[in-house]
């Protein structure tokens, strides 16, 4: 897959920053991602980019693509046991994301 085939990191702070809405992201195997959260992740916040970076990307159609920081989930434990955490991964290792 090329770069642009996969989520950007603007669109991912799109998604999660401004509609507010949490982000399921499965990896694709044989990724560093994948072996660390095969069930995938809950993203709640983007933690390595700033609100007037984004918009400046998004309003001059500019998409960044490699490792992005979040808060969120790792989908392996259970949900009543689950603490928010950092998470890092590359957008490159990206399979799938679903709003949630």
């Amino acid at each position: 897959m090329q770069n642009n085939e996969h989520p950007s990191i603007e669109r991912i702070f799109n998604l999660v920053e401004m509609q507010r809405h949490a982000v399921g992201v499965s990896f694709m195997p044989d990724t560093k991602s994948y072996e660390k959260y095969q069930t995938g992740v809950t993203v709640l916040h983007v933690l390595s980019m700033d609100l007037k970076t984004a918009l400046q990307n998004m309003k001059n159609q500019f998409n960044t693509y490699g490792v992005i920081r979040v808060a969120g989930y790792d989908n392996s434990i259970s949900p009543l046991k689950s603490k928010v955490i950092e998470i890092e991964f590359s957008t490159d290792e990206i399979d799938e994301i679903e709003r949630k």
